[in-house]
């Protein structure tokens, strides 16, 4: 049975219970016994949720694809915690942590926030994402209104689906990264397999590696994209291979309120390729400064960029 990560002393009996309660061989005595800790202290839910954030944030939605099985499903901690609340920074990123039940959740622009939803599944929000939880006793249902989330479903009888706009995805257990931005939608599976399906049309099967886009017209197109670039943004960082600044552009302002705004075409044509970080724009202004033909003028909330 592997252990949580190194945690003060104060916290070591709160890192014994979270190792306990991920363990296989769990029982509902153990769970039992673990509500009686938390009673015995009000302080025990803080530190159990402070060294489960350590976990999750070291081996959980950030992690790049690994080869071993998603963990098993846990007792929920919306039960065993009613609410706890943690708040961190990754790259720049507001980074919020929360156990979800019922309702809606959104970020903000340049915030991060992830959920555990009370049958164990875990999400990692990202920028400017709505999503809505409707969980019941027949079924696990998600509708993602706008944005782009990472879901680790983990097994459980009931089927979970995520519906965004016109198109349901179905999901047995596994790690998928879903955005809908207007009319266009991409999916992307990590681990495990999924079913993208429209009502009127035929179900599209998505697995290991593939992702599948929709486009405005309804077109659908599979590709298999490189996972790492992919899944940049959950440290904070965005990927580009040989892209357009344009482009370029308009994905570094989904992270900061202070614009980017290219004024000419020649700026928009020029071509990047790199790992950068997001939530600062002027940083990353004067990093294309030196790398690319360009002047780059600051002033409060825009920053402009013209070709030389």
């Amino acid at each position: 049975m592997r252990m949580p990560p190194t945690v003060p002393p104060d916290y070591a009996e709160a890192a014994a219970w979270l190792a306990r309660l991920r363990a296989e061989h769990r029982t509902r005595d153990d769970e039992a016994r673990f509500r009686q800790w938390l009673a015995a202290d009000p302080m025990n839910a803080e530190r159990f949720e402070h060294v489960a954030t350590i976990w999750d944030d070291m081996d959980a939605l950030r992690d790049f694809p690994r080869s071993e099985p998603a963990p098993r499903r846990l007792i929920s901690r919306r039960k065993m915690l009613a609410g706890s609340l943690a708040v961190f920074g990754v790259g720049g990123l507001g980074l919020q942590w929360s156990i979800a039940t019922a309702g809606v959740y959104t970020t903000a622009r340049g915030e991060q926030r992830r959920l555990t939803l009370e049958d164990g599944s875990r999400l990692l929000l990202n920028t400017e994402t709505s999503l809505k939880v409707r969980f019941d006793s027949e079924q696990r249902r998600i509708e993602l209104r706008r944005g782009q989330a990472l879901f680790e479903v983990s097994s459980d009888p009931r089927p979970f689906s995520v519906n965004a706009g016109e198109h349901d995805l179905t999901v047995a257990r596994g790690r998928f990264d879903m955005r809908r931005e207007e009319d266009e939608l991409s999916v992307l599976a990590i681990e495990g397999v999924a079913t993208l399906a429209k009502a009127d049309n035929a179900a599209v099967r998505i697995s290991v590696g593939e992702r599948v886009r929709v486009d405005a017209e309804l077109h659908v197109e599979h590709d298999r994209p490189d996972l790492n670039d992919m899944l940049a943004w959950q440290s904070g960082h965005a990927a580009f291979r040989g892209e357009p600044l344009a482009r370029v552009v308009t994905e570094m302002n989904r992270y900061s309120e202070r614009e980017l705004v290219l004024m000419d075409e020649r700026a928009s044509a020029l071509r990047i390729s790199g790992v950068y970080r997001v939530g600062d724009n002027s940083a990353f202004a004067r990093s294309l400064a030196r790398l690319l033909p360009i002047r780059v003028e600051e002033s409060d909330r825009v920053i402009r960029i013209r070709a030389l």
